[in-house]
Parts: C-alpha cells; structure tokens; sequence
C-alpha cells in the first residue's frame, strides 16, 4: 500500500531540520502574504502561485523515506499538488480554493484537531482500508493545504506522518484569517 499526502503553502518554501522527534518535521517560517478572502470566505489565488513540492523540503522528505524529489502531480486552475512515493508510503500536498472543513469522509472517520494553530479535519481511514489518512488544514478562510498519507502499516502511522507534515508547512502558509 502507498501513503499519499495533501497541504497547503507557499512560495519558495524551506523547511527545517526534521530531528526534533519522530514524528516532528521542519520548523517555523515566514508565511507568505496575501490579499485574503473576501467577507465570504472566497479565497484569492495564493496557492496557484507557489511551487507546491518546494513545501516539504528535501531533508523531511528524506526523514519520511522519500529519497527522490517530490513531482508536481496536478497544476490546474482547482489545484496545484505535489506527490512522494517511496516503497512504503505515498504522500500528496494539495492546495485548494475548498475550505478546510469541506472534507468528504471516504470511508474513514472524521475528527477536528488544530495544526499550528489552524483548524484542521482529520480522516482517519480514508479510502475504507487500513493505512490511509486524509488531514485538511485551512490556509484561508477559502483554501486548504489538503496531505493524503497512505502506507503500508497502519492508518495510525498514516495519520502521524499527515500530522507531521501539516506541522512542517504550517507556518508556511498564509494568515488562517485572511
């Protein structure tokens, strides 16, 4: 089984040294700057304009297992993603125009959590089988950084390297209240 991976951030992106814990990846940044949402949440554009693999630097890529850089798996006008294979796990980075808590269960169970002070949704089980773990992470109050994890161990390892990499890129992204 493979661990897929979705978040949101920003441009030009570094994360930093991934050794704090096993579950820790990266540390602070400066997150970018944007024009926000409008007074109904409708996001502007930010995450089309940001290299969406440049999100989870080399080193945490490497810390999950990710030997490879990742490649830009969707660039289009709804998303732009980045996806990591390894052996073992699949990872995806999505930034979207959905908001965080427009998360469709997919046969796991859904729970609400907070990632670097932002809200998130968790889906644990995603895809009905053991081993995938769906993490939506609000960047505005119109976009999302969406990591899809799946791995061939358990939807709880699954769901500790989605919740590692939405720390990683956290303060990457843009003011959650914009």
């Amino acid at each position: 089984m493979v661990a897929t991976l979705a978040l949101a951030g920003c441009a030009n992106a570094t994360v930093g040294d991934p050794t704090a814990a096993a579950t820790t990846i990266g540390s602070a940044s400066s997150p970018v700057s944007t024009t926000g949402g409008n007074a109904n949440g409708v996001a502007d554009t930010w995450w089309q304009k940001i290299n969406s693999c440049a999100l989870l630097g080399q080193s945490d890529a490497t810390h999950l297992g990710f030997t490879t850089p990742g490649h830009v798996y969707i660039q289009s006008e709804s998303q732009n993603s980045c996806a990591w294979n390894s052996s073992s796990v699949s990872l995806q980075i999505v930034l979207t125009r959905q908001r965080y808590d427009d998360l469709t269960p997919n046969g796991g169970n859904i729970s609400t959590l907070t990632i670097g002070n932002r809200p998130a949704e968790l889906d644990a089980g995603s895809g009905g089988g053991q081993g995938g773990c769906d993490l939506s992470l609000e960047a505005t109050k119109g976009s999302r950084a969406l990591v899809i994890a799946v791995t061939n161990f358990s939807t709880d390892e699954a769901c500790q390297t989605a919740k590692g990499v939405a720390q990683a890129i956290a303060p990457q992204l843009p003011s959650p209240s914009s």
